[in-house]
């Protein structure tokens, strides 16, 4: 089996037995968070029929990244990054069971919502750097990493697809609370697995070399000094909070705009998982792994997610958008891909915690932000409107980074941060 794997370019990744226990209880852990976060938009428009807390739901679960990411990435360059995704992993678990128990007693209100969602923001604020700064160190081969990263892209995206589709089919027909167990299921399975791989083969961590403070003040001036990294992570901030909220806004789009009971907004958000693994499935036939072209497609894909959202906006047909979700799902899977391939390939290993802490906090935090403005917006000026403007403003952007890449293909040379 394992010569197979090493005969396809993007499975390459799982010849390394301790990626594979990885791999195998990250995709039961990234189903649980996207089943999650069907059901908090669920839960928030059935309580409110508000685009405003909606969009504060999605907000409140992504906070922590915004609070608290700079430090975390410093902890886990110190830490043992193991234990500190396990446990990571354990709190979301207790904290979708506190509320199980308050669907049950029907007690369950918007700042009760808020507090959970936040809970689990600070989880994942913590653990998905984490993930990202110590998958790489399971591979026995560091050239392996285009393909690590491909295989943890292409399970979340599959994780949206199976999630959405999981949750919505769940709700349906056994109600909210069974979806909810569903979710605390898949965060102790990948709990359990992690507990599975033996310390002798991590990575050890740093040496403590001063306040955290220091540490992460290191790690912002190195990301905005690398010729690649900043860039990147700009580009990526930008489109994140433009358009990659998007999906947040499935069940007001689908109730506003195209008059279906919202309940089928589980259909555009499995769109997106579709077109996710579209993308994931021709990353892994792909041979062209250079830093160039990593960089390229993630310039021109980001281009595609704005004329998504400018689409979107105009577009008042349910099955014409579900065309549009899927495109939607390829074009970010293709950029979150291929940035990561920069990324890893390109950040020292003293490094990886912090930049992967800040490369969390733009491609989540920024579509946190995007969520939160989207639904003030639309609150305020219509769902329409807002669509439009954050195409616009993704569009600009990719345009401008676009001209700076094609220079540095032309030269050769990396571009400086702008």
């Amino acid at each position: 089996m394992i010569k197979k794997l090493e005969d396809i370019e993007g499975l390459k990744a799982l010849t390394s037995k301790l990626y594979r226990k990885f791999a195998f209880g990250y995709a039961f852990s990234s189903t649980a968070s996207w089943m999650q976060r069907v059901c908090f938009g669920w839960l928030a428009w059935e309580l409110t029929q508000s685009t405003f807390w909606l969009g504060m739901v999605a907000f409140a679960e992504f906070l922590p990244v915004l609070l608290v990411s700079p430090l975390v990435g410093d902890a886990i360059d110190r830490f043992d990054k193991r234990r500190i995704i396990m446990a990571s992993e354990l709190l979301p678990a207790l904290a979708l069971t506190l509320l199980i128990g308050l669907l049950n007693l029907e007690i369950l209100t918007m700042p009760l919502l808020f507090v959970v969602a936040f809970v689990v923001g600070a989880s994942m604020a913590i653990s998905h750097p984490a993930q990202l700064a110590w998958y790489p160190m399971l591979l026995r081969d560091r050239t392996h990493i285009s393909s690590a990263a491909n295989i943890y892209i292409l399970s979340l995206n599959i994780a949206r697809f199976a999630g959405a589709g999981l949750a919505g089919l769940t709700i349906s027909l056994y109600g909210i609370s069974a979806a909810v167990a569903f979710t605390v299921a898949g965060y102790l399975i990948f709990f359990f697995m992690l507990k599975s791989i033996p310390h002798t083969d991590l990575a050890t961590h740093q040496q403590s070399r001063g306040s955290a403070l220091k540490g992460a003040v290191d790690g912002l001036q190195y990301v905005m000094t690398h010729p690649l990294l900043g860039p990147m992570l700009m580009l990526i901030a930008i489109t994140s909070a433009g358009a990659r909220g998007i999906p947040d806004l499935a069940p007001a789009l689908t109730e506003l705009q195209y008059d279906m009971h919202s309940e089928w907004f589980s259909i555009l958000i499995a769109a997106t998982g579709l077109g996710s693994v579209l993308a994931g499935i021709w990353n892994l036939l792909s041979r062209d792994h250079s830093i160039e072209t990593a960089v390229r497609l993630t310039v021109t894909f980001s281009m595609l997610i704005a004329l998504c959202a400018m689409l979107l906006s105009v577009i008042d047909n349910f099955w014409l958008s579900i065309g549009l979700f899927i495109t939607l799902g390829y074009a970010i899977t293709i950029t979150a891909v291929k940035s990561q391939q920069v990324i890893q390939s390109t950040t020292d290993d003293s490094m990886r915690g912090r930049v992967n802490a800040f490369y969390f906090l733009t491609f989540r935090g920024g579509t946190a932000f995007g969520a939160l403005w989207m639904g003030v917006a639309a609150s305020s000026v219509g769902l329409l409107i807002t669509l439009l403007l954050g195409g616009v403003a993704c569009f600009a952007a990719s345009v401008r980074y676009r001209k700076l890449w094609a220079k540095f293909v032309e030269l050769q040379t990396p571009p400086p941060f702008p």
